[in-house]
Parts: C-alpha cells; structure tokens; sequence
C-alpha cells in the first residue's frame, strides 16, 4: 500500500506543478530525485544495481545520468532531426507551399459545415509531416478563414473545428509518438507502430470526430443564434500572400521526403531498414539539392540555409528535449518504486479488467490534460499507467501505450491555455468555453472510437 500511495503523492506534486506554472522540466526532475533519493534510503538498495559507485546517495545521480544519455542518443535525437527537418522546410518555404497546395482544393467546396468537418481531416494528415500543432494552425487559418467567413461560417464553429484537427497525435515525425514508444518499454520502429497501431485506429478516431462535431455545429448555430465569422481586410491581404508562396510549385513535396523514406525503408517494401535519423539526414540532402539547383545564381546563401534545421533542432532541445527526459526520469522512478504496478493490481482484483482500466486511464487522461494543458508531460504518467494494465492482463503493452498518446493528444483540445487555443479563439474573437462546450462530445467520441478499434484489433 505504501509504494501505491507514494507514486499517487509523486504524481500529485508533478500535475500539482504543471497547473502552478512551474517549469515541468523541474518538477520532474525534483520530484524524480527526491523520491529516488528517499526510496533508497528506505529500501538500502543502489538506484544502479549492481554498478553502483559505492554510495547510494551518488547512485541517484549516476542513474540520472544512463536515463539522460539514453534519451539523448534515442528519443530526442530522433524528434530533435525532425524539428530540424521542419525547421529547414520553413525557411526555403517548402511547408508554406506544400499548405498551400492542399488547402486549395477546399475552396472550391460550398458546403460549410462538410467543408469543416474536412478541416479536420486535412490538419491531421498534415500533421504527419508539419508536427507542430500551433505553426499548422497558424499556416492554414491565413488561407481558410476567409473562405469559412465567406460562406456564413460561424467563429465558434471555425475556432472548434481548427482545434479539433489538431487533436490526433500520430505518425513517425511525432515527437509525442517517439516518447510514447519509449515508454511502452518496447522496442519497435516509428513507421511500424504508425502502421500497426495507429492508422486505422486514427483515421476512424477522426471520422468519428468530424461526424459529431458537424451535426454539433449545425445544431448550436441554430439554436444560439451565433453570429457569422467577421472579415477583415488584414485576413484578406494574409489570405493573398499566403496562397502566392514565392517559391517553385515542386517544392510541396519536399516536406514528405522523411514521411515517404520512413515508409519506403521501414522493412516492408525494401528489405531495408533506416533509422529515422539516418532517414532526416538523407532527405535534408535531397532537399537541398533541389534548393540550391533552382538557386544555382546565390550559391553560398542557399548552402547557408541548412543552418535553420540547426537552429530548430537545438530549439526543440530547448523548449521540449529535456522534457522528455525529465519524463522519463520520472516514469523511470515510478518503475523502481512499484506502485503503479500495484495499483493497478488492486484495481484489478476489484473487477475493474483491462477494459474497465484502459477506459479509466483514458478518461482522466484527458481531464488532466485539459487542467494542466501538457500534453508531453502527461505521456509520462499516462502511458506507463496503461502499460502497466498491459502488463497485468497480459494485453498488448503497445496497444495499451497508443490509448495513453490519444488520450493525452484529445486532451489538448479542451485546454484553455494551448497556444493552438490561444491563437484560435483570439483570431476568431470567440471565448474559451464556447470551444470547450463545442469540443467535448466529438472528443469524447473520438476516445470511444478508438478504445473499440484498438482493442478489436490488438486486444480482444
């Protein structure tokens, strides 16, 4: 009972440090710590086991160190070269054209709320190679907004649907995704767990999703009487220079050069298999092949753009990396302490199954989220709470790790304080709980959705 208590205290500080505006990186890191610190002097046993220094005390600090050099060399090496990637798509303008080709097809659709619910499709499927949520949102709200405000859209509806499509956390460029296979203490490829545990899974989460939120909007629109979205002249003049990207129209597909690589060398189509860095690099180079063949005439400048991955990269380190390893730390902790076992044990023993468990972690999961308004952090408390169920039922600890990422993902979408959600409801001129009270139903459906596909496909 002890140990169960104590990882619930341990996670308690942590969610308590989020909402208190504490630096999640130290709170992690405390919290992992001091907790290390006090379960090896009650147990007498070394954090390192058998390599110990000698002195438990030090121990602490030694084992720090193995998480931080395995995150390093692992997790964020691998999200820190996509950022990177992105990074250098944005400067020679290849994300801009690649959002701007797909957005235009929408224009020619009459329908608003059928043109929404599409919304919600094309930004997650641009996720897949545009990972960062708020610079998606900002990309594409230029070039759709004033087609929304055209046809008699609503602000709310516009400011829930462009949330809601950023909800799904999924493909290989995810830096969520690289986490939650880490901590599903199983080792296996990005691409192989995008294809085997997300993308069925994901695409109906997503119909389930815009199915709802249409019939949602189109029921609210009427009964509040909501005004249509304003637009101004400011929207129009972005909308134009959004759509008139100063660089060869060629240049959309170079965004999905690590996408395409991943998947071609993945081990299913060539007997091949890269790892994700090897395949970022290998796409940083044919990218800049082509920049500097169309920018022959300005050489050294063209060469010198490739230093935006850079700065992107250490960026990522900046902002996210050592989040992620101050997470790991934690779950790392939690691990050696045994109490999310245990509990999960108890709960168990009570009657609850992995059903009963998996949809009792997904739910919290996404009220945390929600409160706390992390979605990284919370992968380190939520993912190995589910694949600790795994572990007790015996249900695939993968597939159980994929529900943790979703729920974390859905969560996202009903905080207030999401720069996505900031930007949105700023720009739309709409208050948080209208979105909030828009957005619940279509997430909750789309948790449903795929807690029932995963478990038909991997569990049951």
């Amino acid at each position: 009972m002890i140990p169960i208590l104590c990882t619930l205290l341990m996670i308690v500080i942590v969610i308590a440090g989020v909402v208190k505006k504490f630096h999640p990186v130290t709170v992690f890191f405390a919290v992992s710590l001091v907790s290390l610190a006090i379960w090896s002097l009650v147990t007498g046993q070394s954090a390192v086991g058998d390599a110990t220094t000698g002195n438990i005390f030090l121990d602490i600090f030694e084992y720090a160190y193995s998480i931080i050099q395995t995150q390093i060399s692992g997790t964020m090496l691998i999200c820190a070269s996509i950022f990177g990637y992105v990074g250098f798509m944005n400067k020679i303008g290849a994300s801009q054209s690649f959002t701007a080709l797909l957005a235009k097809p929408l224009t020619n659709i009459k329908q608003p709320y059928i043109l929404l619910g599409l919304l919600i499709f094309l930004e997650s499927f641009l996720k897949l190679v545009i990972p960062s949520a708020a610079s998606l949102v900002a990309l594409l709200f230029a070039i759709l907004y004033p087609i929304f405000s055209r046809l008699g859209c609503s602000g709310a509806s516009i400011a829930s649907a462009f949330v809601l499509g950023t909800c799904i956390t999924w493909g290989p460029a995810d830096a969520g995704v690289a986490l939650t296979v880490s901590l599903s203490g199983v080792e296996m490829d990005l691409s192989q767990f995008f294809l085997s545990y997300q993308f069925i899974a994901c695409v109906c989460e997503m119909l389930a999703m815009a199915v709802v939120f249409i019939l949602l909007s189109i029921y609210y629109d009427k009964k509040q009487g909501v005004s249509k979205a304003v637009l101004t002249e400011e929207q129009i003049k972005k909308q134009q220079e959004s759509l008139n990207i100063d660089v060869p129209k060629y240049y959309f597909i170079m965004p999905l050069f690590p996408l395409i690589l991943i998947l071609l060398f993945s081990g299913k189509i060539f007997p091949i298999t890269l790892s994700t860095v090897a395949v970022v690099l290998i796409s940083i180079c044919l990218a800049d092949i082509i920049h500097l063949i169309h920018n022959r005439k300005n050489f050294k400048k063209t060469l010198n753009d490739i230093n935006a991955a850079l700065v992107e990269l250490g960026g990522f380190l900046g902002r996210m990396g050592f989040l992620v390893v101050g997470g790991a730390l934690f779950a790392g902790v939690i691990g050696k302490i045994g109490g999310m076992t245990m509990l999960v044990e108890v709960l168990n023993g009570l009657g609850g199954g992995v059903v009963v468990l998996a949809i009792l972690g997904v739910i919290v999961g996404i009220a945390v989220v929600a409160c706390t308004g992390s979605y990284t952090a919370n992968l380190n408390i939520f993912v190995p709470f589910l694949v600790s169920v795994a572990n007790v039922t015996g249900a695939d600890p993968l597939a159980l790790a994929q529900l943790g990422n979703m729920a974390c993902g859905l969560g996202s979408g009903l905080t207030p304080v999401s720069a996505t959600m900031l930007f949105v409801t700023g720009e739309c001129k709409v208050d948080f709980p209208i979105v909030l009270k828009r957005n619940i139903l279509p997430i909750l459906a789309a948790a449903a959705t795929g807690i029932v596909v995963t478990f038909l496909l991997h569990v049951l």
